[in-house]
């Protein structure tokens, strides 16, 4: 009985510490490097990665299941503007596209042979694609008829970011480019950072967004000016996102994750529990959110203690437990560590 009371006074101590996030490893199908991840909607996300990969998960990252994308060809980016509707795009100029919620990829004609690093789709019809040589291909009917645009010669495109529901206003990103459209069909260099090796453009509007890759870059006034928030210490970020207009992402090297709860004034920098290379990253709200990486990573970011519940002992003493979010099935202390599963009664 003293034993089962100590655990309970230790247990409540740890409720007491307040809430702390933990970045969880989720079960993968594959060990196939894996490019990009993207929820339309909380519990629905779809992963795009190596030699055709495509992933799918219907129970908020619990468990995912292949899909079949009917190519070889390694795909390094997915999107999706509806639970239904979305594309995936990768080498050799490959684009794909379903219409039922990743089930079946039909493969588009997108008249290039440029390898296509990043996809986006600010609004249904209108879909962007941009990657080496400089193109970037555009398709304004559902994607039945994509237009290639060679808008940064020589310079190999590695993210093209549109904030929703604005099909023209948009960035493109790649090694020492910053390229802006105002009418999302003429790019014009900007002119933030001439050594910005940069490889991930996020807006999540017309005025905030955020530029990753050996430094990272911020603005919240659509690129009138940019202001470099570089974690310290500097590392390779792979992919950047803006959870809402003070939270902030950034993910890269050696499984370095960096969060920003005060739009990059200051970054704190986050355990992974991995040192394998994260190459992109999605947030479902501020504290949820998902990234993946090498040789089939993916992992989970949930905040380990939502409720905090009091109870007495057969003497009287109070002892605490907590309930953690509803994707986790178990009881956790202050640290993200699973105590008892939910469903078993703590004597």
């Amino acid at each position: 009985m003293r034993s089962i009371e100590v655990f309970r006074f230790i247990l409540f101590a740890l409720c007491c510490q307040g809430a702390q996030a933990a970045w969880l490893p989720q079960a993968s199908p594959t060990s196939r490097f894996l490019n990009s991840v993207y929820f339309p909607v909380p519990n629905t996300g779809f992963i795009a990665g190596d030699s055709g990969t495509l992933l799918k998960t219907a129970d908020g990252g619990n468990s995912w299941v292949p899909k079949n994308s009917g190519t070889a060809r390694n795909l390094s980016s997915v999107y999706f503007v509806s639970v239904a509707e979305g594309y995936a795009v990768g080498d050799n100029g490959t684009v794909l596209y379903t219409g039922d919620g990743g089930e079946n990829w039909i493969p588009r004609a997108s008249n290039t042979t440029a390898d296509l690093y990043s996809v986006c789709m600010p609004t249904a019809g209108i879909i962007y694609a941009a990657g080496s040589g400089g193109v970037i291909v555009k398709a304004t009917n559902g994607g039945l008829l994509w237009t290639p645009d060679t808008v940064s010669p020589g310079i190999t495109l590695r993210s093209v970011s549109f904030p929703p529901a604005n099909p023209n206003f948009g960035y493109a990103v790649g090694p020492g480019v910053v390229l802006k459209t105002i009418d999302g069909a003429n790019w014009t260099p900007q002119a933030v950072d001439s050594n910005g090796f940069f490889f991930s453009a996020h807006l999540l509007s017309a005025s905030t967004g955020y530029l990753g890759g050996n430094k990272v870059y911020n603005t919240d006034n659509g690129g009138a000016s940019w202001t470099n928030v570089t974690p310290n210490p500097i590392f390779l970020a792979w992919a950047v996102f803006a959870a809402d207009g003070i939270t902030a992402y950034a993910v890269g090297e050696l499984g370095g994750i960096y969060r920003t709860g005060d739009a990059g004034l200051s970054w704190a920098p986050e355990s992974s529990g991995t040192a394998e290379d994260l190459y992109s990253a999605f947030f479902t709200d501020a504290n949820t959110g998902y990234a993946v990486g090498w040789n089939g990573t993916i992992l989970k970011r949930t905040q380990a203690v939502a409720i905090r519940i009091e109870s007495k002992d057969v003497r009287g003493r109070l002892y605490g437990g907590i309930i953690p979010p509803a994707s986790i099935s178990g009881w956790y202390d202050a640290r993200g560590r699973l105590i008892r599963q939910v469903g078993r009664i703590l004597r």
